[in-house]
């Protein structure tokens, strides 16, 4: 491939060309702000997760601040801290390029010394830092870049850098105004900067997250544009599956483009080629992606399995809070109450792994963690939420003793029957009961008939009976969805023995009207009339019975449709639309 046709994106190098590098222009005012504001003793602090783009701004600041800053960039990974004066000697070095970049004149820097016992902070401090500043032009200021940040700090927890380097530091930055020093620090590292005296003042920090969607589109199109059209639903599917972060804007477009040159820019970018690319782009974005994960506490992973599970099952929708409150009381061994739900995802919305939709909703704020947690992370499958293969026993429980209990009680029905009939009665109306228990004993309470039976006795005593009546008057027609199939029969009188010391007559009559659609509301208006009249009657004490008598003549009529069923797309292109930052 020709220099001319060579890859713009780049995920693994920063970006150092000013015209592949698109947003952040706020980060670069506040540095500007901040450097002409005066003598500080503190340095100042760019904050950002692992692939924001940290390194690229550093190395963007001597194109968008004025000439007069002379930048000298220093990657602290590349330090040998456990070697004496290593951090020293890298700082000499990059004030040597910097100085050589800008056309000055380096003959009268002085070589770092070899002599034993010498003190190497005190000679930068004071001959080759001076030597350094005084051969600026007059107004130019020495602007040092820290990248890695958390390299220094690990050094000074080994103690291979003095315990009082900080505060060194900041005293050297207090001295001369002519100097400064901006570090780069991951997000991870943010709460060590109190104990570290250069960066513990918080106005001084400034944190970097996503691109917004102008700059991420211009991140998209710019690059590509002598070579081939993306068309706007692909642009909106990379932004979706990428967000505004940089690093995974990088790979997405760099798979894309070299998607084109296989077959030599025929046609525009479309939404199709996204599709194509996004499980290579998932693997190749594996250290960012599995960082997130791994970074998460506990709590957050569990957050992270129910929004993942429940995405899946609502084809790429947001998820309620509620909604992976119950899924992992259903699904997790270790569920989460309300308040350490939310916290958690607060929390990962802080972090821009979610982000809201509407109150107390969540999505993905890139689709390609997602797609990561899908292969890789301790997520529930989508089947597992909507039919478990093989429940765990503890769910079985509650369904396998109320199907027991409903057997026994079929069992004592039909001997009753068999004792009192002598055989089922072919003119008795009949009750099918439905698979859904709760459905069944709504029917059958509602068609329930009691008799009190008494049976003769030597002792005649003459008692006070209340004759209860009650009248159900429906004044609304009662609409329930069922989807189960009625699969037992059940017939006859159903005759306990009970002892009351009273004879009671209740006989409700209902001859309700029912009609069952596909929905699942069931809303029955019933106005119960009760009217109680004290008779006094001689009676004989008698043993009452109670007789189970339905008294719905026909069975109920189901009338089933079937429901209105919306498939949405295939999970790539309905995250698209879901985690669009274009249509939120």
């Amino acid at each position: 491939m020709s220099e001319a046709t060579r890859n713009p994106y780049d995920p693994q190098r920063p970006t150092t060309d000013p015209a592949l590098f698109f947003g952040r222009e706020e980060v670069f005012a506040f540095i500007r702000q901040r450097l002409i504001g005066g003598r500080r003793t503190q340095a100042i602090a760019i904050i950002a997760q692992r692939g924001m783009g940290k390194t690229s701004v550093l190395l963007q600041i001597a194109h968008q601040i004025e000439a007069r800053f002379l930048t000298a960039y220093i990657d602290l990974a590349d330090v040998r801290f456990s070697e004496v004066g290593g951090l020293f000697a890298a700082m000499a070095d990059a004030a040597r390029v910097a100085l050589d970049s800008a056309g000055l004149s380096t003959y009268r820097l002085p070589p770092l010394p070899q002599e034993p016992g010498v003190d190497l902070w005190k000679w930068f401090s004071e001959t080759y830092l001076d030597v350094t500043l005084s051969a600026l032009r007059r107004n130019r200021r020495l602007l040092f870049l820290f990248d890695e940040t958390s390299y220094l700090l690990d050094a000074i927890d080994r103690r291979d850098v003095p315990e009082d380097f900080g505060e060194t530091l900041s005293q050297l930055i207090a001295r001369d105004e002519r100097m400064d020093i901006i570090f780069a620090v991951d997000s991870e590292d943010e709460h060590r900067l109190e104990n570290f005296i250069p960066l513990n003042d918080p106005l001084l920090h400034k944190r970097i997250g996503m691109l917004d969607e102008s700059a991420a589109e211009a991140l998209i199109r710019r690059p590509s544009a002598p070579f081939y059209e993306v068309q706007p639903d692909a642009v909106e599917g990379i932004q979706a599956m990428a967000g505004g972060h940089p690093y995974l804007l990088h790979v997405m477009n760099g798979l894309i483009w070299e998607r084109a040159i296989e077959r030599h820019q025929k046609g525009p970018v479309t939404l199709h080629d996204v599709n194509a690319v996004i499980r290579q782009a998932t693997d190749e974005a594996d250290p960012v992606l599995r960082h997130t994960w791994a970074r998460s506490t506990p709590n957050e992973r569990r957050a992270l399995s129910a929004v993942t599970a429940l995405t899946t099952a609502n084809r790429g929708m947001p998820v309620r809070t509620e909604d992976a409150r119950l899924w992992l009381l259903r699904e997790s061994d270790d569920p989460l109450d309300e308040t350490a739900l939310a916290a958690a995802l607060r929390r990962l919305e802080y972090r821009e792994v979610l982000r809201t939709t509407a109150p107390n909703t969540y999505t993905f704020t890139t689709a390609l963690q997602y797609q990561w947690l899908v292969l890789n992370g301790d997520a529930q499958p989508a089947s597992a939420v909507a039919a478990p293969p093989r429940p765990p026993v503890r769910r079985l429980a509650i369904p396998v003793t109320l199907l027991l209990a409903l057997a026994v009680l079929l069992a004592l029905v039909l001997g009753r029957l068999a004792a009192s009939t002598g055989g089922p009665d072919p003119g008795a109306p009949t009750v099918t009961l439905d698979l859904n228990i709760v459905a069944t004993r709504r029917a059958a309470a509602a068609t329930q008939t009691f008799q009190s039976i008494p049976t003769s006795t030597n002792t005649p005593t003459r008692t006070l009976t209340f004759t209860s009546t009650a009248t159900f008057t429906p004044t609304a027609t009662s609409t329930v969805t069922f989807t189960s199939t009625p699969t037992a029969t059940l017939t006859g009188t159903i005759t306990p023995s009970l002892t009351p010391t009273r004879t009671l007559t209740y006989t409700p009559s209902l001859t309700p009207t029912l009609t069952y659609t596909p929905s699942r509301t069931f809303t029955p208006t019933q106005t119960p009339t009760r009217t109680l009249t004290p008779t006094p009657t001689p009676t004989r004490t008698a043993t009452p019975t109670i007789t189970l008598t339905p008294s719905i003549t026909p069975p109920p009529t189901l009338t089933a449709t079937p429901p209105l069923t919306i498939t949405p797309p295939e999970f790539p292109t309905a995250q698209l639309r879901a985690t669009s930052t274009l249509n939120p």
